[in-house]
């Protein structure tokens, strides 16, 4: 959630900065919640209907590696993370306007 904020504050600074239309966040915020949205989406879903949540779990507890790169593309993956860190210090590393 952290990473998400983050990255979804970035773009907002962004669009304010460069004075465009909010309509520019609110199509980029589609676009970087969409996993988190699915991902969430598919929670409910376990919740609602406990066998599909038994045998989906039944296959993650064989699966470990299944588990934690569904887990990375729902935190949005390392590599918005890593665009997100080089943004930072891209723009920590740019002079002053």
């Amino acid at each position: 959630g952290i990473t998400l904020s983050l990255v979804c504050a970035r773009a907002l600074a962004e669009v304010v900065a460069e004075r465009r239309p909010l309509a520019d966040y609110e199509r980029a915020w589609l676009e970087l919640t969409r996993m988190h949205r699915a991902f969430a989406t598919l929670l409910v879903f376990g919740v609602r209907h406990p066998r599909a949540r038994a045998a989906v779990f039944a296959v993650l507890a064989r699966r470990p590696d299944l588990f934690e790169r569904m887990l990375g593309l729902a935190a949005g993956g390392r590599p918005a993370l890593q665009r997100f860190a080089a943004r930072a210090k891209a723009s920590m590393e740019s002079p002053p306007v």
